[in-house]
């Protein structure tokens, strides 16, 4: 089905998968347990307990196997196991579960949501309201969509009261079916206690995804398996199911062809989701990683206008900064640069600046290199931002200050080839040739190569000295 492509081409999604491949074995070893007694029932249901522990630590949607294991012996209740004893299999995945929350609060400090975008109330309608896109989507799996940018619900208005109907609908027709046709009611449930974990009560920043059909749409696809193998007529029957069947490879072979592009996925989702930052990026992003830099620019300058979360503006500007700096605009790659500088807790700004810095220095914007250079000292004082420095002070003809630069970098302990050869020149400049010829020895010292040994040889005969 084309709405799974997301659960299978998103490599994020690999723990969906573990989970899902858990969640599906564990709910087999409890059938077994059903069909076993005395140590061979004690193990199936052991592993089961073992493999519903690996497929919560894979992913929170497990956690609706209890649920599901509950409804399955509601509805078909095995004939020698009704007493009530019977029921106490099923503590010890309650208390599973439990070790898991305090487990994931330990580790984590929450349950779900990075940032609590939205309050659960707005997430339950939030929720209902969308439950009516992903059976569109099951149904007619068309105009898909890799980042939806779904708007939360804003109130009880029409379509949420609807879906609360129809979801009460479901409920009651399930409740109905539960004795005459329990397989009916059994995935029907199935589909409701899976999608809830992460479509309920626990706030996520995103609101719709595909993927979270992945295994709660088998519960849908069983009941129209029961519906079509209840079609009176044998050769309708195989008609409808050739027809999906060919449609849905269609539509699925096109959905999957696209994920082999990464910026024509993401430039789709922009053009479906007009005012999505994350896919304009996104779609840059994949311009600037196949070196089309020029491309990347418009991409990530709509992304940059738009209310972003810090964390992506950090990588907006970033990327941006970035890909003014390969097409040589500097002036435009340092506003950028000092944009990420403005952001608290960026994880980038060394690596902005740094890079930055060379460029001007390459380009022999020396000062501009040394302006930089200094701005990245004060936000990091990282001992590669004082060598910087040195070296652009040292290019200026600013000797006394790239040397006192130079023992900053020594005092940070950042002791190579390079600090000591630049170092021996900077004493070379300033006359004192007794610590210019110490830091080319420790330089001839510590080379990697010939071609450094021979520069530093180079030196060392200018100084009058040598090894």
């Amino acid at each position: 089905h084309p709405v799974q492509t997301s659960a299978v081409d998103f490599i994020s999604c690999r723990a969906l998968l573990l989970a899902t491949f858990f969640w599906l074995i564990s709910f087999h070893t409890f059938l077994k347990y059903r069909q076993s007694r005395g140590w061979a029932a004690a193990g199936w249901v052991s592993f089961s307990l073992f493999l519903f522990s690996m497929g919560l630590l894979s992913k929170e949607m497990a956690v609706s196997l209890p649920a599901v294991l509950v409804l399955y012996e509601l509805l078909f209740p095995a004939e020698s196991r009704r007493k009530w004893k019977h029921w106490l299999v099923f503590v010890p995945y309650g208390l599973v579960v439990v070790a898991y929350i305090k487990l994931k609060l330990a580790m984590q400090g929450r349950l779900s949501g990075d940032n609590a975008l939205f309050t659960v109330p707005v997430y339950i309608l939030s929720q209902a309201k969308l439950l009516l896109v992903y059976l569109r989507l099951l149904l007619f799996p068309f105009n898909q969509n890799i980042d939806y940018h779904a708007a939360p619900a804003s109130g009880l208005d029409a379509v949420v009261l609807f879906a609360f109907a129809l979801i009460a609908l479901f409920v009651l027709l399930l409740f109905k079916y539960r004795k005459n046709r329990p397989a009916i009611a059994f995935f029907g449930g199935w589909f409701l206690m899976v999608h809830a974990p992460e479509s309920s009560f626990f706030p996520i920043d995103d609101l719709l995804v595909e993927y979270r059909l992945y295994l709660s749409s088998a519960g849908l696809f069983a009941l129209a398996a029961i519906g079509l193998a209840g079609f009176s007529d044998r050769r309708a029957r195989y008609v409808v199911l050739v027809a999906v069947a060919l449609v849905s490879c269609t539509l699925t072979f096109t959905r999957n062809a696209l994920w082999t592009d990464g910026f024509a996925l993401w430039a789709d989702a922009a053009n479906k989701s007009p005012g999505n930052a994350r896919s304009l990026f996104n779609a840059g992003d994949a311009l600037a990683g196949k070196g089309k830099f020029d491309a990347a620019i418009p991409w990530l300058v709509k992304a940059a206008a738009m209310p972003n979360s810090p964390y992506l503006m950090n990588l907006v500007y970033y990327r941006l900064g970035n890909c003014y700096r390969m097409t040589n605009d500097l002036n435009n790659a340092e506003k950028y640069a000092l944009k990420v500088k403005a952001l608290r807790n960026s994880d980038m700004r060394d690596d902005v600046y740094e890079n930055l810095a060379e460029a001007y220095f390459v380009s022999g914007r020396y000062s501009d290199s040394a302006r930089i250079s200094k701005l990245q000292t004060q936000l990091s004082g990282s001992p590669q931002a004082h060598y910087n420095l040195a070296v652009s002070l040292m290019m200026l003809g600013r000797y006394p200050e790239a040397r006192d630069q130079m023992a900053t970098v020594l005092g940070l302990s950042l002791d190579n080839y390079e600090v000591r050869l630049n170092l021996s020149r900077i004493y070379q400049k300033l006359g004192d040739r007794a610590n210019a010829v110490i830091n080319a020895e420790r330089a001839a010292s510590t080379a990697a190569d010939s071609a450094q040994a021979a520069e530093a040889d180079g030196l060392l005969m200018e100084l009058g000295g040598g090894r």
